[in-house]
């Protein structure tokens, strides 16, 4: 995109959030998340064209009132105009993840008006809001570390803010639980049920030691590598704290149960060839949270690694 294009998308942004009436919303998918941009101009006119128009909204939005229905001159026309400005600047660069993030937050935002305000406008607008959050869940899954980031430093509340009970959303909430597809991630998931269970109590109700018959051997050694994270200073560092190998599912339960209650797995799984990892997130001290668990050829669990939050 060239820099006379790029004043122009913005010049026809102030005239559009200013004004006219809401432009129809695209139909058409957005283009997948692209590794590379189409050129180093191209990415920086994007994010540039964007924040312009996100200025213009804040003006816009200051001048007419909160939570209008999408009509002219209101703050619900400003935010889906804007929805319809980014979305263009996103398909002319499919690699700016920054702009893509604030044309989801622009279509979260205009999604959600009361339902009595803008009916069918509003499901539609819900319906791109969870189309555009699948590309991200889609691009972490496929590697793409932008989109990995992201969902790991957001919780579900905060992705979905105001559309969060929509049945729209459902799916969407469903399938980031589930985690992506493939028998790796399924040998993860039987896994993670296990050690839930176990780390109630040898006594507890529920998933039994079917469930890890597979990826868990009966005799097969596993290696668990704790570390711990410290925030404390202005350089946050990871140290490795004393491992241990543990042999089959007794000696996993026995690690389990010593837990005060089983550790977290994240908010975003992804795999690649031999281990399902999650981004460590620190919310909180002391958290404990699985990081990776990784398994040999014939899909049996071979080692677990841990991170725990420092004061």
């Amino acid at each position: 995109m060239k820099l006379g294009v790029a004043v122009l998308v913005w010049g026809l942004g102030r005239a559009a959030l200013a004004a006219e009436p809401c432009p129809p919303l695209p139909t058409t998918p957005l283009p997948a998340i692209a590794d590379k941009p189409v050129s180093g101009k191209s990415l920086s006119l994007s994010r540039r064209a964007a924040d312009l128009l996100g200025q213009e909204l804040a003006t816009a939005t200051g001048r007419f009132a909160e939570g209008s229905a999408c009509i002219d001159e209101t703050a619900g026309s400003a935010r889906r105009k804007l929805v319809f400005l980014l979305d263009d600047l996103v398909r002319r660069e499919p690699a700016d993840f920054p702009t893509r993030i604030k044309l989801v937050e622009a279509l979260r935002e205009a999604a959600s008006d009361e339902p009595d305000r803008c009916a069918e406008d509003c499901r539609a607008l819900r319906r791109r809001f969870v189309t555009a959050l699948e590309q991200i869940r889609d691009g972490a899954y496929a590697g793409c570390r932008a989109c990995v980031r992201w969902l790991a430093e957001h919780t579900l509340a905060e992705v979905l803010g105001g559309v969060q009970d929509a049945p729209e959303v459902e799916p969407f909430v469903d399938s980031l639980a589930h985690g992506p597809p493939g028998k790796l991630a399924d040998a993860t998931r039987a896994v993670l049920a296990w050690l839930a269970n176990e780390s109630r109590g040898p006594n507890a109700p529920g998933v039994d030691d079917d469930t890890a018959a597979g990826p868990i051997g009966p005799n097969t050694q596993v290696r668990i590598e704790p570390q711990l994270y410290s925030s404390g200073s202005d350089h946050p560092r990871v140290t490795l704290g004393k491992g241990l190998k543990v042999r089959g599912r007794k000696g996993l339960a026995t690690w389990a149960t010593s837990l005060d209650g089983p550790p977290s797995a994240g908010n975003v799984m992804m795999c690649d060839t031999r281990c399902c990892h999650w981004p460590f997130h620190d919310p909180a001290p002391h958290y404990l949270q699985l990081v990776d668990l990784c398994f040999d050829k014939a899909l049996h669990l071979v080692l677990i690694r841990t991170r725990q939050s420092g004061m």
